[in-house]
This record gives structure tokens, C-alpha cells and sequence, in this order.
């Protein structure tokens, strides 16, 4: 999908460079090809942002089933002991974060990922040399990682503990 962003400057780049020989031979045939290019790229970029929707849509309604049977195959004690408000409260942000939180930071991992192996093939096809800079750099960002994923945790438990009633 990230190849239907690209394409349309690749070939403005190949046409302005004159590298594409007699496929171009004049201006409206060369305008012709990037608007084919364009929407090309366009339709790409449409069914990828519906494949996310529908993926979004599968995902929260499994993750809905799950809990609402979950909740109500609970032992009656459970109802008994805890505020219906802080049942109400948990599952509502729950299905929140999994309706609209998750399924946008899962499309924008998935795209900066894209975008971040094209860079680097780039990068370390023209300099190889940097690939020992990239072994001394995995380390420490796995590191700072798992440093923000402990703080996260902690500021979302408190959080949720606001929430309650």
C-alpha cells in the first residue's frame, strides 16, 4: 500500500530526468501516465484504509462477545461486591480503546513500519556502513521501551482509579 504514495513521485521524478525514453513522448501522454499512476495509487490507498475499517469492526465486536459473556457468566457474589457504576465504567473504556485507540495505532504502526523498512533499504543499500550504527541502536531503544511500557501501565492503572466511582 505504501507503493501507491511513491509510485506517483517516482514517476514525475523518472519524467522530469528523462529516463523514460520513448514510453513519454510528450506532455499529455507523460500527464496521462502520472494520473493513471495517481489513481492507481488512490484505489490503493482507499482499500487500504477500508481492509483497516473492516479489520477495526471484526475486532471490537470479538472483543465485545468476549467480555459480555465473560461479565455474565460472573458468580453473583461478584455483583454483589462491586459497583455496577465501576462495571459500566471499565467495559465502556474498554470497548473505546479497542473501537477506536487500538485499531488507529495498529494502522499507524503498520505504516511507519512500511515506511521505516523502505527508508532503511534505501539508506543501508547506498551505506552499509551505518548497519553497525543500527546494532549499537536496537539496544538502547529496546531499553527506553521497556522503561515507557512500565510508566505507561502505571499512569493507566491510576487513571482507571480515578474513573471509578
Amino acid at each position: 500500500y505504501n507503493m501507491g504514495e511513491i509510485l506517483p513521485d517516482l514517476y514525475l521524478a523518472l519524467w522530469q530526468a528523462g529516463s523514460l525514453g520513448d514510453f513519454v513522448s510528450d506532455g499529455l501522454t507523460g500527464i496521462a501516465g502520472w494520473f493513471g499512476i495517481g489513481l492507481v495509487g488512490l484505489l490503493l490507498a482507499t482499500n487500504c484504509r477500508s481492509t483497516w475499517a473492516f479489520a477495526a469492526v471484526h475486532g471490537a465486536r470479538v472483543v465485545h462477545k468476549s467480555v459480555l459473556g465473560r461479565v455474565l457468566t460472573c458468580p453473583m457474589s461478584f455483583f454483589d461486591s462491586t459497583p455496577s457504576g465501576r462495571i459500566l465504567n471499565r467495559l465502556g473504556e474498554d470497548q473505546m480503546n479497542v473501537d477506536w485507540t487500538v485499531s488507529l495505532q495498529v494502522e499507524v504502526l503498520s505504516l511507519v513500519t512500511m515506511m521505516l523498512l523502505n527508508s532503511m533499504l534505501i539508506i543501508f543499500g547506498v551505506c552499509p556502513q551505518l548497519l553497525l550504527g543500527l546494532v549499537l541502536l536496537v539496544p538502547l531503544v529496546v531499553l527506553l521501551r521497556e522503561v515507557h511500557r512500565r510508566t505507561v501501565r502505571e499512569s493507566v492503572r491510576f487513571w482507571m482509579l480515578t474513573k471509578s466511582p
